[in-house]
């Protein structure tokens, strides 16, 4: 029988891997929201021709750069940013 020369590993095949430098280690965070505050967000990216999780991520990142400049500015994060007990 012929020797069958399709599949398998291939010297030089596949992607090539990334720079170290272009590498991104990232995670899936989910929140819930509800009521008001669900329309709210949903509002928001209706208004901006977005997705939901696109709007979500970028009024994260805008809290946690706002965070970040109060930290700066006075050695800690404003009450807003403290950890809350979460509720059962």
């Amino acid at each position: 029988m012929a020797r069958r020369t399709w599949g398998g590993k291939r010297e030089g095949g596949g992607r090539k891997p990334l720079p170290p430098e272009e590498k991104t280690r990232s995670k899936m965070v989910a929140f819930r929201f509800s009521g008001a505050d669900l329309e709210a967000l949903e509002a928001l990216a209706e208004s901006a021709d977005s997705t939901l999780g696109t709007v979500a991520k970028r009024l994260v990142l805008g809290a946690l750069a706002d965070a970040k400049k109060a930290e700066t500015e006075k050695g800690s994060p404003p009450s807003s940013c403290q950890p809350t007990k979460a509720t059962a």
